[in-house]
């Protein structure tokens, strides 16, 4: 299991994605920042795969 952030830069806009969420995504006009419940509600995302990719490891 990999846990991947892509992070996109279009003309107008850029996007975060966690890929093994696709419910993660986020667009934003580039004059618009990340709200604190966006940067939370990723980092809570992604700590949730990275500890989920720890106790599958440690179950081999």
């Amino acid at each position: 299991m990999h846990t991947e952030l892509s992070i996109n830069f279009d003309e107008f806009k850029y996007s975060i994605l966690l890929k093994n969420n696709p419910l993660s995504l986020i667009e934003k006009l580039y004059h618009e920042s990340l709200s604190r419940e966006e940067i939370k509600q990723l980092a809570n995302e992604l700590a949730k795969q990275v500890l989920t990719h720890i106790q599958e490891s440690l179950k081999r």
